[in-house]
């Protein structure tokens, strides 16, 4: 019996786990459902890579494995029309424990329990990053800005109705409502806490990607640093809210792992994971998907001697990724023949002066790089042109070097042919090049202090050099992380537009506004650009009602006529006409939010009330609810 139990220890230890995680959910405990995306992750890692990794690494690619399997899997169900409902999601778990019971994935030899010293050290940095970007933002009900209102709304779509009916990559709303749908937090926390948790997540895959793609544990350290606690990503979500970049870019790095790890070993396995990865990648932010597939391009340069034309298969999941846009480009052309603004941009130009063009270009990639005055970021900017010689050099010796040095110049090119020649359609794949650089800067960054080591531990004993980086890592850690921690929970605060009245009267609305009425908000812009100003953005989330102003729908000219009106009753409370056509338009009720963060409101409470043309139905603090009243 003890011998039973001593060699089936591991598949005790995470049927016992799956066992508790899975009773947590069922119990409705908000945070279950990502301790079990998390185990049935760590089993697939197990069952990808065996004991070329160890368990602490296992852990770590946990959270991406999991997500880009399940992302790919609900992806299949939708191309066929089939509904994302809780059972697509527990038929995921159910072949998901049979794959890993059957193929004895928990077998003793499968399994490597020997951790390295650098591994215990990027988890101490997934903790401090986590305390930055998770901790810091738990207080709040909702992400500040207004494209997480976007992915909030198309999480509530499909957690209510099962369907993708938009032209946006999914991923994350996919991600976030099965999230919801196991009992989970509700939409508008799914966004805030997956959102930042990929955030801090971010290093941990950098690490992993250049430990095994190149062997240097001081570079993938220094990289780590910067990717968890550097100023980006870190400010795509205080500052810009692009919440399903910063997964994307998680993704990409797992497809650099991948790509490192069949070169390798050519297994057919890696080969399926490699194209559900870049699958994955355009599936979350397509734009971002452009350069995994220049990355692709150079891995054909580099292996085409030896691979032929083998290496095209790598590129498989790219077709499945542009399917799926094909699939819903008919969203994206109804959202043309209604928008506001109607665009005379011609696809693209032919440059007057293609060598001032080219030098623009340039010199707006080097601005890019400066992105804070700081000591810190001209540091960084310096290592990463060092680093970025240094690979330069190395590019002629090794193919791994080589590989970057394209990716770079392939990236580069097709991003100055997009601004040279202002080819309209893509024109948001160059914007990603450019709020992106910090990969290829961050990238090469760590190469430098990794030539630094290298020389000092000449002159200095090797131990004692560890000791001192080691040191000197995790003071940087605690400094930077408090340091954000401080920043994310103020920018939060600043652009945060939801409080605790909100909720309350949003309550009020579900149970006392039937879901066919609509409302009124308060909402800022013109000419293709509408945003709310204050909680009424969330309404719709938060409820089952219309609103006026919709950031998802900010370009159409429904939504610039609403806003348009809008204008006219703010100047004119009174109006009877403007009254009248909010009521005909359907709009029947206005919603106050708490914080006008944006701009100031239609008019305070009383100005309201003794217009004679609002009745307040309900007050829940800070925030109001009212009843618009036509003229007799």
């Amino acid at each position: 019996m003890r011998t039973l139990i001593k060699n089936n220890i591991y598949y005790y230890l995470y049927f016992s786990l799956l066992i508790i995680f899975s009773i947590l959910v069922f119990l409705k405990v908000d945070f279950a459902i990502y301790l079990l995306f998390c185990l049935v992750g760590l089993g697939w890692s197990i069952f990808f890579f065996k004991n070329r990794l160890n368990i602490l690494e296992h852990f770590l690619l946990s959270f991406v494995m999991l997500t880009v399997l399940f992302i790919c899997f609900c992806m299949f169900f939708a191309f066929l029309d089939i509904k994302l409902t809780l059972i697509v999601g527990l038929v995921f778990f159910l072949i998901s424990i049979l794959v890993l019971m059957l193929t004895k994935t928990f077998n003793k030899e499968n399994i490597k329990t020997k951790v390295e010293k650098w591994d215990y050290f990027i988890l101490f940095l997934l903790f401090c990053s986590v305390f930055a970007k998770v901790y810091s933002v738990a207080s709040f009900e909702v992400p500040g800005l207004h494209d997480p209102i976007t992915h909030a709304y198309f999480t509530k779509q499909i957690t209510d109705t099962g369907l993708i009916n938009y032209f946006y990559s999914p991923g994350l709303h996919i991600i976030s409502a099965f999230g919801k749908m196991f009992n989970g937090y509700d939409v508008a926390k799914q966004i805030l806490y997956i959102t930042n948790f990929f955030n801090a997540y971010i290093g941990v895959v950098v690490y992993l990607f250049i430990k095994h793609s190149f062997k240097k544990d001081i570079w993938a350290i220094s990289s780590a640093v910067l990717f968890s606690l550097g100023y980006y990503p870190a400010m795509f979500f205080v500052n810009a809210g692009k919440n399903s970049l910063i997964l994307a870019i998680v993704f990409l790095f797992f497809f650099f792992f991948l790509i490192a790890e069949y070169r390798r070993r050519k297994s057919v396995l890696i080969l399926v994971l490699v194209n559900l990865a870049i699958m994955s990648i355009f599936l979350t932010h397509y734009p971002l998907g452009v350069f995994a597939s220049t990355y692709l391009l150079a891995i054909f340069f580099v292996d085409y001697k030896k691979e032929k034309f083998r290496t095209i298969f790598l590129g498989i999941g790219i077709l499945l990724g542009f399917a799926w846009m094909a699939k819903t480009y008919q969203y994206n052309l109804i959202a043309v023949a209604e928008s506001a603004v109607v665009s005379n941009k011609s696809l693209y130009s032919i440059p007057k002066d293609i060598l001032n063009d080219i030098f623009s270009f340039i010199k707006d990639i080097w601005n890019g790089q400066i992105y804070k005055n700081t000591i810190i970021s001209k540091l960084t900017t310096l290592s990463s042109i060092l680093g970025f010689i240094f690979i330069f050099i190395k590019a002629f010796k090794k193919q791994k070097f080589l590989i970057l040095f394209l990716w770079l110049l392939f990236s580069f090119l097709l991003a100055l042919v997009l601004s040279v020649f202002s080819i309209t359609p893509v024109l948001i794949v160059l914007e990603t090049y450019f709020i992106s650089l910090f990969i290829y800067s961050y990238l090469f960054a760590g190469v430098f202090p990794e030539f630094l080591y290298k020389i000092v531990s000449k002159v200095i004993n090797k131990k004692v050099l560890n000791v001192c980086f080691v040191i000197f890592v995790i003071v940087i850690g605690f400094f930077l992380s408090k340091k954000m921690h401080k920043t994310f929970h103020e920018r939060n605060s600043m652009h945060n537009v939801i409080e605790e009245s909100d909720i309350k009267t949003f309550d009020w609305i579900n149970q006392n506004i039937p879901d066919e009425e609509k409302f009124l908000i308060n909402a800022n812009g013109n000419d293709g650009l509408v945003f709310s100003t204050d909680g009424g953005g969330w309404l719709e989330v938060f409820t089952d009602n219309e609103i006026s102003m919709p950031f998802y729908d900010y370009g159409s000219k429904k939504t610039d006529d609403n806003v348009d009106l809008y204008y006219d009753l703010k100047d004119d409370l009174g109006n009877c006409t403007y009254i009248k056509t909010f009521i005909d338009r359907g709009y029947k009720y206005y919603y106050q939010g708490s914080r006008p963060v944006f701009d100031r409101r239609l008019a305070e409470q009383q100005e309201l009330i003794d217009s004679n043309r609002f009745k307040l139905l309900f007050d829940g603090g800070d925030s109001e609810v009212y009843e618009l009243i036509p003229c007799e």
